[in-house]
């Protein structure tokens, strides 16, 4: 802070890289090199605090050492973000956010309290970065089986966000698609990538049985990933009780397929030797096939466990203040990609959780994050 600010009794707007930097001397390198993080200071330093924080790593490629991130979009954003807003991307958004809360068009029907953003790397030091836009679906829409209403819906939102109609091929692959899932599969989440050219949502279904997942992939035309989907599934089944399988649905099915697995020891959260065997075997299996380099697979496997470890406020004389007390720290999942042409790959999601003093125990990582699932 300068002195004539200081003079003036002015105080600095606290950032989100004020937290990065508080945590910055835990992030090893192996996971968060030099140029990843210098991205993602450039990317925080435009934005207000915001907790969880979702990091997106490839976990082979040594050239390939980009972190994307993902994050909540803040209550406040509009407030602290003002120029941003008047852009036509994120007026887009906080358009769709507005008419999410309470009374607007999609009350009810989107869950607000996970409206996220990702941030891809190539986008970090943009003076105004486009993100990817996630949001969860009700669980009392999502497992209402109202396949019609249910693509109408997100078609409308996706219209807002890319300010433009969806084609009606693409609301009824839509369609098509949530009709053909199993009995107890149902619909999570819904995203759009306004980074990205491609016009394409990408969908999210949760509750899947392992043998289920490459008959359903044929009957929506991923013929070409499902025979590798089946060879994988049957070799870690016992690594794939929680799974998500991740698509994206425009003029055809992309036939590029992900399948996001999540510890099944998260769900009561009892066991963190039981994480880690799960995390264990399968970046040994990662390894083994030559999904994932080493040393990656060991900093990770070092990373994992819910740890909670206290962060200190920045001096008072800097003029700013956060309220933040600690970081939580974890792993949340890992994520297969099935493309035809690049073939098999393999992502990890590293979380890190800021504790606020109004946080109640519901909302602290990892429980609050688990269904998040980006």
């Amino acid at each position: 802070m300068s002195d004539s600010t200081r003079s003036l009794g002015l105080k600095q707007q606290p950032q989100l890289v004020h937290l990065i930097d508080a945590i910055a001397a835990r992030l090893n390198p192996i996971l968060f090199p030099p140029h990843s993080l210098s991205a993602l200071r450039s990317l925080t330093a435009k934005l207000p605090p915001a907790s969880p924080l979702l990091f997106e790593l490839r976990m082979l490629e040594e050239e390939d050492s980009t972190l994307d991130l993902s994050l909540p979009l803040p209550e406040d954003f509009c407030l602290y973000k003002s120029d941003w807003v008047y852009s036509s991307c994120w007026e887009k958004i906080v358009a769709l956010r507005t008419a999410s809360l309470a009374g607007g068009e999609f009350a009810g029907a989107i869950a607000t309290n996970v409206f996220w953003c990702e941030f891809d790397f190539d986008q970090m030091f943009n003076p105004i970065p486009l993100p990817g836009v996630f949001l969860n679906i009700s669980p009392e829409l999502s497992k209402s089986k109202n396949n019609s209403f249910l693509s109408q819906l997100i078609c409308r939102a996706v219209s807002i966000l890319r300010g433009e109609i969806v084609p009606d091929s693409i609301q009824q692959n839509l369609e098509t698609t949530l009709q053909t899932l199993p009995a107890d599969v149902y619909f999570t989440q819904f995203g759009v990538m306004l980074s990205r050219p491609a016009s394409s949502i990408r969908v999210n279904f949760s509750g899947w049985q392992a043998e289920n997942i490459a008959s359903w992939l044929e009957n929506v035309g991923c013929k070409a990933v499902a025979a590798e989907v089946t060879k994988v599934t049957q070799q870690i089944p016992n690594l794939l009780d929680r799974m998500m399988v991740t698509l994206d649905i425009a003029e055809s099915i992309n036939p590029r397929v992900g399948i996001e697995c999540y510890p099944t020891s998260m769900q009561s959260l009892s066991s963190c030797q039981q994480s880690g065997d799960w995390l264990g075997e399968f970046t040994t299996w990662l390894t083994t096939h030559s999904l994932a380099s080493s040393c990656k697979a060991k900093a990770l496997r070092n990373w994992n466990g819910y740890k909670e470890s206290s962060i200190e406020s920045p001096d008072s004389d800097q003029g700013y203040f956060w309220g933040y007390y600690a970081c939580a720290t974890d792993i949340s999942h890992l994520k297969l990609v099935f493309d035809p042409i690049a073939g098999l790959q393999a992502k990890a999601y590293i979380l890190a959780d800021f504790i606020h003093p109004d946080d109640d125990e519901s909302q602290k990582a990892p429980a609050f994050f688990l269904d998040v699932g980006l």
